[in-house]
């Protein structure tokens, strides 16, 4: 008969899984964020455009 595995390696397995995931999802995240920033700062008006309309009004 097969033994089972002891307690700690269930919980080793289980943290570097989550923590595999984890990395997997924060890499993502930061990927998705820098794509944000780039297509917002297109979209925005230039600092020379925000000072001429902040001096007109």
């Amino acid at each position: 008969m097969k033994k089972a595995m002891p307690y700690n390696q269930w919980v080793t397995i289980t943290l570097t899984l989550l923590l595999t995931l984890l990395w997997g999802v924060s890499c993502l995240l930061v990927d998705y964020a820098l794509v944000f920033t780039d297509f917002i700062q297109d979209k925005l008006p230039s600092k020379q455009a925000l000072l001429q309309w902040a001096t007109v009004s």
